[in-house]
């Protein structure tokens, strides 16, 4: 292998490693941004309460789906 193609694949190498270090410290940087939730209750209890309301998009009827049959 001529010595340019390993420089080359060592600075490509570099390049790669400060990308993943960047993307990593980003990931880390916005999950510490996160707000904590506001509810004091349990996350299981949040969860069973959430699932008994149903979502207003449910609600709406699509005229679309009628033409459909």
């Amino acid at each position: 292998m001529s010595v340019s193609f390993v420089i080359g694949f060592a600075v490509f190498l570099v390049l790669m490693a400060g990308l993943v270090v960047a993307v990593v410290r980003f990931a880390i940087r916005q999950g510490r941004r996160r707000l904590p939730p506001s509810d004091s209750r349990p996350a299981a209890e949040r969860a069973e309460s959430d699932l008994d309301e149903p979502s207003p998009s449910a609600l709406v009827d699509d005229p679309d789906e009628r033409r459909d049959r």
